[in-house]
């Protein structure tokens, strides 16, 4: 299942980052890197700080070749499954961007549910959805617009044909 939702983020960032290459500015793969950020960061944050550094290279290098070096450097970073370490800690950091706008109460469910999911109690999707849950009530756009609450097309997962679900 883990392995399924790898190839499909990985196949659409790549495909976006793709067609991006084509026809692209600067500014528009700066703002693929921002709206990537946070799945980024799951894969590995001193790569997506690599990254980071290589967009604001001084002097600029060319497109061509920045938008190729970029490239390659991500296809390093998701070569693998992200663990989970790094996935609590992509948790830890949208749930400390929410804090201003929860309850006491919403923060004690966030923060048990991302202990629960630390302790391999859950898959990682629960505390997704319980953070785009409140970043939509929220109106935090800045959450929402992060490619991790939505890497590629729902229908494309379904537990029905992972063999976790009976029929």
């Amino acid at each position: 299942y883990k392995y399924r939702e790898h190839f499909l983020t990985k196949l659409f960032m790549l495909s976006k980052l793709n067609q991006l290459q084509k026809a692209c500015t600067l500014e528009e793969l700066r703002e693929f890197h921002e709206d990537n950020r946070l799945l980024l960061h799951c894969y590995s944050q001193k790569g997506w700080w690599a990254l980071d550094k290589l967009l604001k290279a001084s002097p600029p290098i060319s497109l061509e070749e920045t938008a190729a070096a970029y490239m390659e450097q991500l296809l390093n970073m998701t070569a693998r499954v992200a663990r989970y370490t790094s996935n609590v800690k992509v948790l830890l950091f949208a749930a400390d961007m929410l804090a201003e706008q929860l309850t006491p109460a919403e923060k004690e469910l966030l923060t048990e549910t991302i202990t629960k999911y630390e302790k391999g109690y859950i898959p990682f999707g629960v505390p997704l959805y319980i953070i785009k849950t409140y970043a939509v009530q929220h109106n935090l756009q800045s959450i929402l617009q992060q490619s991790l609450f939505h890497p590629f097309p729902e229908e494309l997962l379904e537990l029905r044909d992972s063999g976790k679900v009976r029929i």
